[in-house]
């Protein structure tokens, strides 16, 4: 089955089986008519045909059924299926309790229910699209080392599995010890007549609890299961059954009274079935999904028999304690329960995290991971492209381990002459530690007479790192090439000998360079005082972060952001306008270096302004920075949190720091923050089913900024149910995978606060759109006119309201709009600033 179910579809595999099962029925029946009496060997092999046949319906109804249906549908229905299961029993119980059909008679029957199944089957499958996992899409074959690593990397498929091999064994001995209780009680039973057959009291008795634990099963299951589950979660459950049997064991121990067999009849036939099942199918959604329908396949297949196959050796050797064994193992499969409510949430948000492609790791994070003779990792050292070796280079130095320094020198014969102007590029950008093997690299290509450029290099980075004597190069300062001109330089302001006899001559030479009309010389000059200045130098550098040079200004920046430290305090705001309005990424970076270093707590609100509009990575980086300012700042972040005011962005930021810093704090704050924004929610929902259809852009409009508020109530509730990924939250629940977005709604109602889940449910539920209406409008949304909405929407602090309400005003002549897009101008984006200019002209 492993790797049938990998390799044919659920429903051939489903219909398969209803065939064996329909040929057995039927062979079954031809016999019993043409005999006059069974054979005692038919019903063994009925028995355990009967058994492999139901283990295996099992496994090929849920997985067929698992993929038309989400995580949240399966809450609602699943637990209706199971109760069609409990049906049959029923009818199978009344059926032994009334005698009416003879042993041909059932065979057929069964033989034509499972005729009628295989028909509905294709029935269904031709006019219900399946629902598959976005993994569903790879073409991964199926290997047993990939189940292997799905199970060892899954500590909740662990638990699944040993929970379920203690429930089996649970159940076998429970079932012993209701059987041997029944066969004592009923020993002493006259047999009963019923019609021309004689039938004893013990199988009438069994008949009556089989209906009515059937009954309890129908009646749970229908209008209890999916509404306990709903309110408070399918982990709320796990708990019932062990508890159930640990509570009856205990009294069993004490009094051997006919009632204690019964509780353990309606836990083995009832319980387990209509919760534990259903319970299972729920919690399978928590595994690894490439491989959920294998893992299945090994807990039913060989989890559950190997449990029953022990209680059996084990009632062989020890019948005596049997009580005690239930009683033991019940309070084990308890301590399992409490263990797999608390690994739930978390399996749920790494299933949602394995749905996805993360692209946020570097290069060398991917790398480090990697054996050190990897065979592709070696290939691109001695046969990859330039870019390629470069990337490895850089990889191989950044991870920074001597094995990855001992293989860079090791394979360094391979290198392009560009890989080794690289290499030093690389040591000189990001300073890491100068190994003596690096070391030793170096001078072998010095010592091997390298080009005049690479030559250069060398010397320049040995200068920088002080390893070069001033007066062993200072003739290099007549020499026509920048670069030895400034490994002069360089080796005169770190030289450990003589330093003070060349510190003016080339200080004297910097400045000439500063004030050069030479970009190049610019630069090397930036790249001298990085390396040699101290914080007097900072006032020097500040006027080139507005060079018409590029690289000048990413240099001086860098420079600035070494250098710079509390007494160059009112340097800050000059920094965050160049932040707000350079478009390099590297500049930006430095000037947020820069920026940390000085921790102005005064200036948290303006940080966080410009920061929330950069891009992902930039905001993690600034992230960082705030937090190094430490917990002072929480009171401002509380207020800027809750100032609506400000743009949801900046906002969110303020919240995310305010999470790694205080989460008690975001924590105490969050009811205060969300119920007001799900109430915006709900007015944006409100206002786009019934805002007319010739207003397009409105409708676009609210519907962005509808999905903008969304996100920001997504993101802050994640981050305070101390969600990792807050951003893959925000982006899965708008995922056209109903599985994604019902495995985003289960982690929030893992980790969110029950009272803000149910006002934020009508907003993110697999309902209808009549429901989803019905239950916003009891919000009390105040419906506005057209006028109405476009003024509410100018106030609102989203731009893209501000937008299209300026322009819709204008379009609709509404009185004195020209009054009121002037106002909204003051202290406004620039961008809305430049659009109000061109309208109003």
């Amino acid at each position: 089955l492993l790797v049938i179910f990998e390799k044919i579809a659920a429903e051939k595999i489903f219909l398969a089986v209803l065939g064996v099962a329909i040929v057995f029925y039927l062979t079954a029946f031809t016999l019993i008519t043409s005999v006059s009496s069974v054979p005692v060997w038919y019903w063994y092999v009925s028995r355990v045909f009967g058994y492999c046949l139901m283990t295996v319906l099992f496994t090929c109804f849920w997985t067929f059924i698992d993929q038309f249906y989400h995580l949240q549908d399966a809450k609602r229905l699943f637990s209706l299926f199971t109760t069609m299961v409990f049906s049959g029993f029923a009818a199978t119980g009344l059926m032994m309790n009334a005698g009416v059909l003879e042993l041909r008679h059932v065979l057929l029957l069964i033989a034509v229910a499972f005729a009628v199944s295989g028909w509905l089957i294709v029935y269904i499958r031709g006019v219900i699209q399946p629902a598959h996992d976005e993994v569903d899409s790879d073409e991964m074959p199926f290997s047993f080392t990939k189940l292997f690593q799905a199970l060892i990397t899954s500590p909740f498929a662990q638990l699944m599995m040993v929970s379920n091999l203690i429930s089996y064994h649970l159940m076998v001995i429970t079932e012993f010890n209701y059987l041997s209780a029944f066969e004592s009680y009923f020993a002493s039973a006259e047999p009963l007549v019923r019609g021309k057959e004689v039938v004893a009291p013990l199988t009438l008795f069994l008949g009556k609890c089989l209906t009515g634990v059937s009954l309890t099963n129908i009646i749970f299951g229908l209008f209890f299961y999916s509404r306990l589950v709903r309110r408070y979660g399918v982990t709320s459950l796990l708990v019932v059954t062990p508890l159930t049997l640990l509570l009856m064991y205990s009294g069993w121990l004490l009094d051997n009274i006919l009632l204690f067999p019964i509780i353990g009849y309606f836990v083995v036939e009832g319980s387990m079935y209509v919760i534990d099942d259903s319970n299972f199918t729920l919690l399978l959604n928590g595994v690894p999904s490439r491989m959920k329908c294998q893992i299945r396949i090994c807990i039913e297949s060989f989890v559950e028999p190997i449990g029953i196959l022990a209680s059996s050796l084990l009632l062989t050797l020890s019948q005596t304690w049997s009580l005690t064994i239930g009683a033991t193992l019940s309070l084990v499969l308890l301590v399992f329960a409490f263990a797999l409510q608390w690994c739930y949430p978390k399996a749920i948000y790494q299933t949602l995290l394995d749905n996805t492609l993360k692209l946020d790791k570097s290069l060398q994070e991917w790398l480090k991971p990697l054996p050190p003779n990897d065979r592709h990792l070696l290939a691109s050292l001695r046969h990859g492209s330039h870019q390629m070796q470069q990337d490895v280079v850089e990889c191989l130095l950044l991870v920074g381990t001597p094995t990855s320094i001992e293989i860079l020198c090791r394979e360094s014969p391979h290198f392009y002459t560009s890989t080794k102007h690289h290499l030093i590029q690389v040591i000189e950008r990001e300073n890491p530690p100068l190994s003596q093997p690096l070391i030793a690299l170096l001078d072998e290509w010095l010592n091997a007479d390298p080009p005049p450029k690479l030559r250069a290099d060398i010397l320049f980075l040995y200068a920088s790192f002080g390893m070069l004597h001033p007066e062993k190069v200072h003739d290099l300062l007549q020499a026509p090439h920048l670069q030895s001109q400034a490994t002069a330089l360089m080796a005169m302001k770190t030289g450990a000998i003589l330093t003070a006899k060349y510190r003016g001559e080339a200080d004297l030479i910097l400045a000439s360079w500063l004030h050069s009309k030479d970009p190049e010389h610019k630069a090397m000059a930036i790249d001298i005082i990085n390396k040699t200045g101290s914080q007097q130098d900072v006032d020097l550098l500040v006027p080139f972060l507005n060079s018409d040079c590029e690289r000048i200004q990413v240099k001086a920046a860098k420079a600035i952001a070494v250098l710079i430290s509390d007494e160059q305090r009112p340097l800050v705001p000059q920094l965050l306008d160049l932040l707000g309005r350079t478009p390099l990424h590297r500049l930006r970076i430095h000037l947020l270096t820069a920026i940390g270093k000085i921790k102005d707590t005064h200036l948290v609100k303006e940080i966080l302004t410009i920061c929330s509009h950069l891009p992902p990575n930039e905001q993690r980086y600034s992230k960082q920075i705030l937090l190094s300012f430490g917990l002072k700042i929480v009171p401002q972040l509380i207020h800027i949190l809750k100032e609506r005011q400000l743009d949801y962005s900046t906002r969110l930021l303020a919240g995310k720091v305010l999470g790694a810093l205080s989460l008690p704090q975001l924590r105490a704050n969050l009811i205060e923050v969300i119920e007001t924004e799900i109430l915006n929610a709900y007015f944006y929902s409100a206002h786009m089913a019934i805002v007319p259809t010739e207003y397009p852009e409105l409708l676009s409009c609210l519907e962005s900024s509808y999905h903008l508020i969304l996100n920001f109530i997504i993101q802050i509730l994640g981050i305070a149910g101390e969600i990792g990924d807050t951003d893959l939250l925000a982006q899965s629940i708008r995922s056209k995978n109903p599985k994604v977005r019902s495995r985003v709604i289960e982690t929030m109602e893992k980790t969110c606060d029950p009272n803000l889940m149910r006002l934020l449910y009508p907003l993110i539920a697999e309902i209808p759109e009549e429901e989803r209406r019905q239950q916003i409008l009891k919000a009390n949304c105040n419906q506005l006119t057209i006028n109405e909405l476009l003024i509410w929407l100018q106030d609102s602090s989203i731009l893209c309201d501000q937008i299209v309400a300026a322009s819709l005003l204008s379009q609709v002549d509404f009185p004195h709009w020209q009054e009121k897009v002037k106002r909204r101008m003051i202290g406004n984006f620039p961008l809305y600033q430049r659009f109000a200019l061109e309208l109003l002209s």
